[in-house]
């Protein structure tokens, strides 16, 4: 049964789940993809600590629909969640194992890790429209750096068609002596 509340700024009914519906989906995902998901029971939802089991990064979407490409043609299978009405996708990794420090360049291309030990919140269910790419039982999530070289492979394609509409990155300087 879920708790129906009205929201007193915007007068729109937000349904919040029950404790029954946060403790089923928590089971599911951790019966099918083996994930540490926590029940945060006063915000009613679902929470995955970052950087045991896996990473998460977050970039705009524009990015983040020519990576999911990427990654499709190397064959990875990887979830994506989808934040901010749209504009942000977050994609879950495998954890790094160098820690998840980002290069300028994917600083400037507006790609931020999540810090680790931070809670990602999750869908309830796997067939949401938050997911934009359901996570699937079985699937190993893409290594760290593959994911890294699907980001720049998005980027390098995109600056090379010189599209419109998004701040590409300047290359890598050169530092020290030399002219």
């Amino acid at each position: 049964m879920a708790i129906t509340m009205t929201s007193q700024t915007t007068n729109s009914v937000v349904e919040r789940p029950s404790l029954r519906d946060l403790a089923d989906a928590r089971t599911h995902y951790e019966e099918q993809f083996g994930w540490p998901v926590t029940m945060e029971v006063e915000q009613r939802t679902l929470v995955l600590a970052v950087g045991e089991v896996f990473d998460a990064l977050t970039m705009p979407e524009p990015l983040g629909r020519r990576t999911f490409t990427e990654l499709q043609l190397a064959m990875w299978t990887v979830p994506v969640i989808g934040e901010l009405a749209g504009r942000a996708w977050t994609f879950l990794t495998q954890p790094s194992t160098a820690g998840p420090e980002l290069s300028s360049t994917l600083h400037r291309l507006k790609v931020h890790s999540v810090p680790r030990s931070s809670h990602l919140p999750l869908p309830l269910r796997t067939d949401s429209e938050a997911w934009i790419e359901s996570p699937r039982p079985r699937q190993p999530l893409p290594p760290w750096s593959e994911f890294i070289d699907a980001v720049r492979r998005a980027n390098e394609q995109f600056c090379t068609r010189g599209t419109a509409g998004w701040t590409v990155a300047a290359s890598p300087t050169t530092t020290g002596g030399g002219g």
